[in-house]
Order: structure tokens, then sequence, then C-alpha cells
């Protein structure tokens, strides 16, 4: 291991599959897509996303999803990395729209995305770029895709494996995988 890359220990399993994960999703830490998707936002190193649709008195309405849980965690944890990374009205703008809506933070994720959605405008991109340079949020970042996926994928994957006498590391990195783009098995 240390010959191929450098590293003194082989890497945990958690960590081979956030990598695998990481590059299937085609994201690294600092990476922001636009609302190509539905989902507002989608940035750093698994795709959070920022909205997630219900369906509330048969209306399909936004809700927040992981993204806004984590850009919060950051922001209280420390206001720096916030105001390092974003503009002064951005870092201002970002705060009231975490502290506002689904339906009024989705509106604005629109707005700040090329018109095709792939991407956020390029403002908006760098910020969420910088942001995601600070080794302290891309550990937060691992440690909410650990414990948001991860270990949900994990549980799941032990009764899966159990029932069908598959328990090996890719059955838990293909759990680990639809956790992250289907919330696990229905």
């Amino acid at each position: 291991w240390e010959d191929l890359l450098g590293a003194g220990t082989w890497p945990s399993e958690y960590e081979i599959s956030l990598g695998l994960l990481g590059s299937f999703e085609g994201h690294d830490y600092t990476k922001a897509a636009g609302n190509y998707d539905g989902a507002g936002i989608t940035w750093g190193i698994i795709g959070f996303t920022l909205i997630g649709w219900q369906k509330v008195k048969g209306k399909k309405v936004p809700k927040f999803n992981i993204l806004h849980k984590l850009l919060t965690k950051i922001d209280s944890d420390d206001t720096k990395f916030f105001d390092q990374a974003f503009a002064s009205d951005q870092a201002k703008i970002l705060r009231t729209r975490l502290a506002g809506t689904a339906a009024d933070f989705y509106k604005f994720a629109q707005e700040i995305s090329t018109p095709k959605g792939s991407k956020l405008i390029p403002t908006w991109q760098t910020a969420f770029k910088k942001l995601g340079e600070f080794e302290k949020v891309q550990a937060l970042q691992e440690s909410f895709a650990d414990t948001e996926y991860y270990q949900p994928a994990l549980t799941k994957a032990a009764t899966f494996a159990a029932s069908y006498d598959m328990a090996s590391p890719r059955t838990r990195q293909l759990f680990f995988d639809i956790q992250v783009n289907n919330g696990g098995l229905g």
C-alpha cells in the first residue's frame, strides 16, 4: 500500500467505500452542482443534496435534506468558514436561507444555478469550492457521510447479508450507494 500510494496504513473499509462512492458520484469535497435534478444544490464528497420532496395533502413540497444540516453545522461550529469562503453578502444570504424555509431556499438555489442547472453561477461555485477546501469542513463531510448514510447502510446490509448469506465489503458498499442515492431500500 505504501509503495502504491505513499500511505503508511491501509485505509478502513469506510474510507475505501467513501472514496469509491465519491468517484461514482463525480464529486470531491469542493464540487457543487446546481439544480439539475430538483435537489437545489448538490455539494461535497458524496453529493450531499439540499432539497428532497414530500407529499403534503397530495401536493409535492420541498423539504430540507442533509446538505442543510451539514451547512448549518459548519457555520455553527465556526463562522470563519463561511466568512472566508463566501463574500460578505454571500455569507449573509446563505445564513438567511439556512434559517428560512425549504421552499425559499429551493427558489434561491434555482436562481444561482446556471440555465441548464448543472452548475452554480461562477461566484457561488467558487465560494463552495473554497468552503470544501478547509480540512475541518472535509472532516465534517466525512462524519456526516458516515453517520447519515454509511452507518444506516451497514445495518441494512447486515440484515440482507444474514438473509442471503452475502456478507462482504461489496454488499456493504452497494448498500452505502443505495442509501446515498435512494435513502435505502424501500
